[in-house]
């Protein structure tokens, strides 16, 4: 038997595709489930959005969230704002958890997020370089030239280049 939407109460606005999608579903409103289990949980959460087999299937009231892949966002039950990417995550609210980063092959990859909320890598330019190697002894040549590091002071007066250099 088919128990999309069963128990909802005073919820509106609310799609549910696959068996068991948003099943327990009671004053959740403005939610989007597809797949099997997809939201089964929820009873309060709105706004959300669950695509994929089980997609947060364990939250029972966070807003706003967006899941997509097997098992998305399983981590949540009641945060808010929150992406998840085939990845499980973690209950915070205002996070993104991206899947299969972080093990791609060669190790840890620098990422980063433009003032647009672009996700992106850290390109290096060692794929341009060949022969790469330690400067060894020719780094006492550089610590030669003694380089420092300051700061300025605070004080206007001292900041104001002088007349008299005595």
């Amino acid at each position: 038997m088919d128990i999309r939407l069963l128990v909802n109460g005073t919820g509106t606005l609310n799609t549910a595709t696959g068996r068991s999608a948003m099943s327990s579903d009671t004053t959740g409103s403005s939610n989007a489930a597809y797949g099997y289990n997809a939201l089964a949980s929820n009873l309060t959460g709105n706004a959300d959005t669950a695509i994929g087999y089980g997609a947060l299937g364990a939250q029972t009231g966070g807003d706003f969230n967006v899941d997509l892949g097997l098992f998305a966002g399983n981590g949540i039950t009641t945060a808010s704002n929150v992406i998840y990417i085939g990845a499980s995550g973690a209950n915070v609210n205002d996070s993104c958890y991206v899947g299969n980063i972080w093990t791609q092959p060669g190790g840890s990859q620098a990422v980063y997020v433009n003032s647009d909320g672009k996700l992106g890598a850290q390109v290096s330019s060692r794929r341009f370089k060949e022969d790469v190697h330690l400067m060894e002894e020719a780094s006492t040549t550089l610590y030669r030239l003694k380089p420092v590091t300051f700061r300025y002071k605070r004080e206007r007066e001292r900041l104001t280049p002088r007349a008299d250099h005595s």
